[in-house]
């Protein structure tokens, strides 16, 4: 090989290195709870920006703080916490404001949602999806069903088999409904009596589960009932019309999910781009029809499909929103719930 030929060569190597260099992709790195994110609205924001977008998977909220807490709000360009949650990271400097004039579909969020405690302003998070937390269960052969919390705290009450929510303020929540406490309490003989019952209920049980795990495990008649999400209970039960979903009558929880910017991001820029791509009413509603869960998107509710809105199941009518209680921020006072769930867990 001559002189001249092994430097053409090397030039035409430096040229496809530099080829590839500009032809690289914007990354996005997506962390979500599972059954939440429609693949086909990744692969139009993909198409549309011109860029790779990476989605990883929780089942818990437990799982997902632990993972920002070892390092991921420097990893993940958007996360999705939920009310409980959202005011533990601002306090702890891992989301960063949202750029707002970046976002300008947030215009298309009810005000309902728009203002909430946990996120006054929708500073820290736009507002994703919200539902409620029941119970998931297999419908008796013989008889009815008592819609009781007794279901998982009494003995005499509880099905066959069951799961507990692995998640601590909803599952320490649904303990102080029972007792008749208010699940934001503070009071700490109301929480240690809490305690005390979920550790009873735990010994009868089949153990903790997420929401998704779980009633999947009832759908596979693994277990009789479980604690889990309205929506998650309601493709289960479009699969198996002899699984059942409800509210006790004790009452039960809220919950709202909302699109975070952790405050390390690696592309804070391409996160604003895919919340606001997301807040778009049509993009908000195929997601929300296709989990079949409620959207806090105002704009978007002309595209939901009729039977999701009246469903009582992904919108409970007005009669058991009163009865459903939404998880706040305790502040300082979340290391005695820190406390008593380890101490749940561990015994």
């Amino acid at each position: 090989m001559t002189k001249n030929m092994k430097h053409t060569i090397l030039l035409s190597l430096i040229a496809l290195v530099f080829a590839g260099c500009a032809e690289k992709k914007e990354q996005l790195r997506i962390y979500i709870w599972s059954e939440y994110l429609d693949p086909t609205i990744v692969e139009d924001f993909e198409k549309q920006f011109n860029c790779e977008v990476t989605v990883d998977f929780y089942e818990d909220t437990d799982t997902m703080m632990a993972k920002m807490f070892a390092g991921g709000d420097s990893i993940y360009d958007v996360v999705f916490p939920e009310n409980p949650s959202l005011p533990i990271l601002v306090s702890r400097g891992m989301l960063a404001p949202l750029p707002k004039a970046a976002i300008p579909n947030l215009k298309n969020i009810d005000p309902f949602f728009a203002n909430q405690s946990f996120n006054p302003g929708m500073d820290y998070g736009a507002p994703y999806h919200w539902g409620s937390t029941g119970i998931y269960m297999r419908k008796p052969k013989i008889g009815s069903v008592e819609k009781t919390l007794g279901l998982l705290f009494d003995p005499d009450k509880q099905p066959a088999s069951f799961l507990l929510l692995d998640d601590m303020r909803q599952t320490i929540g649904m303990a102080l409904l029972y007792l008749g406490h208010d699940i934001n309490t503070t009071n700490p003989e109301e929480l240690s009596k809490a305690a005390d019952l979920l550790i009873a209920a735990k010994k009868r049980s089949t153990g903790f589960e997420g929401a998704v795990l779980a009633s999947n495990r009832v759908l596979s008649k693994e277990v009789n009932a479980g604690v889990t999400f309205g929506p998650v209970a309601a493709r289960r039960m479009a699969t198996d019309p002899e699984t059942m979903y409800f509210f006790p009558k004790e009452g039960s929880l809220l919950w709202q999910d909302v699109m975070s910017i952790p405050s390390k991001a690696p592309n804070p820029e391409m996160a604003a781009a895919f919340i606001n791509f997301f807040l778009d009413a049509e993009i908000g509603a195929r997601n929300a029809n296709t989990w079949q869960v409620a959207t806090p998107n105002k704009a978007a509710m002309e595209y939901i499909d009729s039977a999701m809105l009246n469903s009582p199941v992904v919108y409970p009518p007005a009669e058991e929103m009163k009865r459903l209680k939404l998880v706040e921020d305790v502040g300082e006072h979340t290391k005695l719930f820190d406390e008593l769930w380890s101490k749940i867990k561990s015994n």
